[in-house]
């Protein structure tokens, strides 16, 4: 119930065009959010931390809500039940925040169900310098590369880039 509440002041009183919680809400905001749990809950000073971090928490998860119903409906204004609380303005800023080119190229990056596999291959034989240690490995991701950059192979469900690189196909689990 704690949380819950934390989530309702966020979503009463924090701009949804505050992109990242850290870095953009100020201290007045800070306050004013730790001062309307306080009017609530008999909460300690040491614990502001936390409920501020729990803040944080709460806008990035609205926000990512947000996108999704934006997405899903196609509505070019917020939710009518967050009407009150987002000015069309905020969200149009918004909208726009979340189709910028940028935006939607990390959204995919994150999402690992969107990459595809010999993307994450890839990714998880490379060092900090962007290398590959593994001489076995690196002749690997040299020849995904190859295959991704002259459109070499047809992907169809697990028999894609991979395996055919690996040159063991995909079987079905039974």
């Amino acid at each position: 119930m704690f949380r819950s509440h934390i989530g309702l002041i966020v979503r009463q009183e924090v701009p949804i065009t505050i992109k990242n919680w850290k870095t953009e809400a100020d201290n007045t905001l800070r306050n004013d959010i730790w001062m309307e749990v306080l009017t609530t809950w008999d909460i300690d000073e040491k614990h502001r931390s936390y409920v501020l971090k729990a803040a944080g928490d709460s806008l990035k998860t609205f926000r990512v809500r947000l996108n999704r119903w934006r997405k899903k409906t196609g509505a070019n204004h917020p939710p009518k039940q967050y009407a009150d609380a987002i000015t069309l303005e905020e969200w149009e800023e918004f909208v726009q925040h979340c189709t910028n080119e940028n935006f939607v190229l990390k959204e995919m990056a994150s999402n690992e169900a969107s990459l595809p596999r010999y993307a994450l291959y890839r990714a998880a034989r490379l060092n900090k310098k962007g290398e590959v240690d593994n001489e076995n490995a690196r002749q690997i991701v040299e020849e995904i590369t190859f295959y991704e950059q002259n459109g070499g192979v047809e992907e169809n469900g697990r028999d894609d880039i991979l395996a055919k690189v690996l040159k063991k196909p995909e079987h079905p689990g039974h």
